[in-house]
């Protein structure tokens, strides 16, 4: 999870300093006290999760693609996983 949110976060940087997401460039808003950057928690989930202090759009866009995602691929190799361990017992 946290490899995917680094790598998230990377492509974004990449994308906003090539200038190719003008349209999704507006900061979206500013998260409360206790989620700035320069709080403890704010830190935390800045390392856990690459969350910054004032997300633009295409940091909401790319949170909220990811997230049903990786839930969604969870599923599916559970689901394979499981069938293997059936088949391996049986």
């Amino acid at each position: 999870m946290v490899t995917i949110a680094v790598l998230r976060e990377q492509a974004i940087a990449f994308l906003e300093h090539g200038n190719i997401p003008t349209a999704l460039d507006q900061t979206v808003g500013t998260p409360p006290g206790y989620l700035s950057d320069s709080s403890y928690l704010g830190r935390a989930l800045h390392t856990l999760i690459g969350s910054i202090g004032q997300p633009t759009a295409i940091h909401l866009l790319a949170y909220t693609t990811m997230l049903p995602i990786i839930a969604t691929l969870m599923k599916v190799f559970a689901a394979s996983a499981a069938r293997r361990r059936r088949q391996c017992s049986s």
